[in-house]
């Protein structure tokens, strides 16, 4: 019946879609169409593609002089429409940090997911006019007050920027200016060349070894998102205010001895990744590990996570 009912909303989104040209000047009359037609299905209608330090994290950004817009939808295939993740492991799947914080128990969050989620799936010209439109006018209110503008695609999907494209140009050479970046599980993206104005930071997955983290990331002088672990005498993940995280991490064979190391910083100070160089404590050049406190979900995510090697334990 779910399946029913979310391919449904697709097709009437699509329906209604058709009526409306694709362009940023059209998006008020896109998301009121996507409103109507989501509450005829039973989704929640939403306001908005994204926002602008609406997260406790990205929140923080604001004691940096940062204005950093998100985008969230529901990660991997939980829509019920398609993948957004398409590298996501088993690890990260059970222990998805898109199940902690305020979405464990405001079930309008993760609602609102699903709901951007079946836009995208629906119709990908009229999700990325939408996006573009409110791009320019956070970009502009940034601009107005000073701070510092950034922008996140992905807040808990992993899709390629270039799906994002707006009049035959893609979001990224359009907002040239603006400094976009995200992280990702598909490591492949290491070899494109998306522009400068593009970063991005890899994160650790239970399927990847340690060696391939090293070759492929860090020797690189790429970032490695990882997120650290430990527990109470319960045998849950502490809260993260009381994890100290490692100031490094590396690998050490059978014999202890160390094989490679890498700097940590505290990945949990702010969201935006393309300070870490500047502000984060991040070396000026090289690999580093962006070090993130496990997050708290449920029981058996979190014993998931930790079983599979998602979360590394400290």
């Amino acid at each position: 019946m779910k399946h029913n009912t979310t391919h449904n909303a697709i097709d009437g989104l699509r329906a209604a879609f058709a009526l409306i040209p694709p362009t940023p000047a059209n998006a008020a009359r896109i998301m009121k169409a996507a409103g109507a037609v989501l509450s005829a299905h039973g989704f929640a209608p939403v306001r908005a593609m994204g926002g602008v330090n609406q997260s406790s994290k990205t929140a923080k950004g604001e004691a940096y002089n940062v204005a950093q817009y998100t985008v969230y939808m529901a990660p991997h295939t939980s829509s019920g429409a398609g993948n957004l993740c398409p590298d996501a492991t088993p690890g990260c799947i059970a222990a998805c940090l898109a199940g902690s914080g305020r979405a464990a128990f405001d079930s309008k969050i993760p609602a609102a997911r699903v709901s951007r989620a079946l836009i995208y799936f629906a119709s990908r010209p009229h999700f990325s006019a939408v996006i573009f439109r409110e791009l320019r006018s956070a970009d502009r209110k940034a601009r107005s007050v000073g701070a510092r503008f950034f922008a996140r695609l992905n807040g808990t999907s992993d899709i390629s920027p270039r799906a994002v494209k707006a009049d035959g140009v893609n979001v990224l050479d359009a907002f040239s200016h603006v400094s976009f970046f995200d992280y990702s599980k598909v490591w492949g993206r290491a070899s494109i060349d998306y522009g400068r104005n593009y970063s991005l930071c890899f994160s650790w997955g239970d399927t990847r070894t340690w060696e391939q983290a090293r070759r492929e990331v860090l020797d690189n002088g790429r970032a490695l998102a990882v997120p650290f672990a430990q527990l109470n005498q319960a045998g849950r993940i502490k809260a993260p205010r009381s994890v100290d995280l490692p100031n490094t991490f590396g690998e050490v064979d059978k014999d202890g001895r160390q094989l490679w190391t890498a700097p940590v910083i505290d990945g949990d100070k702010f969201d935006a990744r393309p300070l870490d160089r500047i502000e984060g404590g991040a070396p000026a050049e090289g690999g580093y590990i962006v070090g993130l406190r496990a997050k708290r979900s449920n029981v058996e995510g979190e014993r998931a996570g930790l079983a599979s090697g998602f979360f590394v334990a400290i």
